[in-house]
């Protein structure tokens, strides 16, 4: 019943947003799925929370006033992206706005781009370009899947550079994992020393992929050998 509770207030802040929502949770779109279709009550709840907030709503001054932007992850989306912290800010400002409206993101963009005043709100959320921070040495920004994100948190600080160091054999990335979206939902970044990224990099460029892809598998066959050694 307590986690039934959980998933319900989940649903509602994320307006029945499954993706944002089992994100929050710290689970797999799956598992969400799985949850719900186990419990009929909520079921019906998300239809009705859904049914709220099918209507599209403008962007207002107000509503721009009292967004939160969270500093670490604005951080992080701009190590990933390699753009500065202000155009991250930016970019995470038009995700909020499109899900609190129901909107594209194209259309939040345009909206706020022709309108001064909400163009002037937004602004005074975002970072000052004087503080605009070079990417730190030793950081290595990266795209993984959710369960991969989630993995790794779990596994500690520090765990990447030692999976790294003890690497002796890069797998060979599947034609599944070229074809991959190699910016995955979650934007992230770790410390790598620099003999690591330097290998990593080359073995990218041995097998003609990006250094993300190559290290999304890297820890794919992480989590593979930690199940089987579980198992």
């Amino acid at each position: 019943m307590e986690q039934s509770h959980q998933i319900l207030a989940a649903l509602r802040k994320n307006q029945g947003n499954m993706t944002a929502t089992a994100r929050e949770l710290g689970w797999s779109r799956q598992h969400l799925y799985n949850q719900i279709d186990l419990a009929p009550d909520l079921q019906g709840a998300l239809d009705k929370i859904r049914a709220r907030h099918d209507q599209q709503r403008e962007v207002t001054v107000g509503m721009i006033r009292v967004l939160k932007l969270d500093p670490e992850e604005v951080t992080l989306r701009a190590l990933a992206a390699k753009v500065p912290e202000r155009a991250a800010a930016r970019a995470l400002a038009v995700d909020i706005l499109a899900q609190k409206t129901n909107r594209p993101k194209r259309d939040v963009v345009h909206t706020v781009a022709t309108n001064p005043k909400l163009e002037e709100a937004l602004a005074a959320k975002l970072p000052p370009l004087s503080d605009e921070k070079p990417v730190p040495k030793g950081i290595f920004p990266c795209s993984l899947t959710h369960d991969q994100a989630v993995w790794l948190r779990e596994q500690g600080k520090g765990y990447v550079a030692k999976l790294l160091d003890e690497l002796q054999t890069f797998p060979e990335v599947s034609q599944a994992e070229r074809d991959g979206d190699v910016m995955a939902a979650r934007q992230t970044s770790f410390y790598v020393a620099d003999k690591a990224r330097a290998r990593l990099l080359a073995e990218a460029k041995r097998q003609k992929v990006s250094p993300i892809v190559l290290f999304r598998a890297v820890v794919h066959g992480a989590m593979v050998r930690a199940g089987a050694q579980a198992a």
